[in-house]
């Protein structure tokens, strides 16, 4: 991997010993300008889960959590010993290059979590797909066929059981 912010060259280093990262690499990450480097990062971690595979999940509730729920939330994550699923924070305002760090960063800091979702997203057209560039591994969303459309743009193979 190549880095034009050198300081993720460090986190790519702990990431192939092994070693957990912390707040202070998600700080890093979070500050970087270097959003490919970032998407290396994240999606060599990804790869190494799930291969080329993607999955969906109709969500017909939609319900979007506040930000105290999703405080906790994190907060049990990062203690706790594994978890299925964690869906990063995607509200009306943010922008997609946020989201997408937010994406990179659940999936670095988070190894116990086995599918890092990502949410059909209105407001940026086709975000999703780059989210699982991102480290997301699953879509979720209430229209099925929009979900398996979106894993074949991004050149993802819709995995069996999705």
């Amino acid at each position: 991997m190549t880095f034009e912010d050198s300081r993720l060259a460090s986190i790519s280093a702990k990431i192939a010993a092994g070693h957990a990262l912390d707040s202070a690499d998600a700080q890093t990450i979070y500050r970087s300008h270097d959003l490919l480097g970032i998407a290396q990062l994240a999606n060599s971690v990804r790869e190494k889960r799930h291969g080329r595979r993607a999955y969906i999940r109709q969500d017909l509730q939609a319900v979007p959590m506040t930000d105290a729920d999703r405080a906790q939330r994190i907060n049990d994550l990062l203690h706790a010993p594994a978890a299925e699923r964690f869906e990063p924070p995607l509200d009306p305002v943010m922008s997609g290059h946020t989201y997408l760090k937010h994406v990179a960063v659940a999936r670095l800091l988070l190894p116990q979590v086995e599918h890092i979702e990502a949410r059909l997203c209105p407001q940026v057209e086709n975000v999703c797909q780059l989210a699982l560039d991102f480290g997301a591994d699953t879509l979720i969303g209430a229209d099925t066929a929009e979900l398996e459309r979106q894993v074949s743009a991004a050149g993802r193979e819709l995995a069996k059981g999705a």
